[in-house]
C-alpha cells in the first residue's frame, strides 16, 4: 500500500511517509522504535507515533556521517 501524498510542509510525519522518506519499510521504523534506535518520534496520544521532518534530517546527516 502507498502511502498518501505528502502535504508540503508537514508538520508531523505518519510512520509511513517517513519510511518513504528514509527508503525503508513502515516494519523497519517500528523495530528500530522497538530497539531504541533510528530516527526520533514523537508520541500523538496512547498509540498514534509521528516524526518530525527535522528529526528525519538529524538522522540522515547523522547516518551519513558515520559511514566511511
Amino acid at each position: 500500500r502507498r502511502p498518501t501524498p505528502i502535504p508540503e510542509r508537514p508538520l508531523v510525519l505518519t510512520p509511513a511517509h517517513a519510511a518513504a522518506l528514509l527508503n525503508v519499510r513502515p516494519a523497519t521504523l517500528k523495530s528500530w522504535r522497538a530497539k531504541g534506535i533510528g530516527p526520533a518520534f514523537v508520541k500523538r496520544g496512547a498509540r498514534l507515533i509521528g516524526y518530525l521532518p527535522e528529526a528525519l534530517t538529524a538522522f540522515l546527516r547523522e547516518s551519513a556521517a558515520q559511514k566511511p
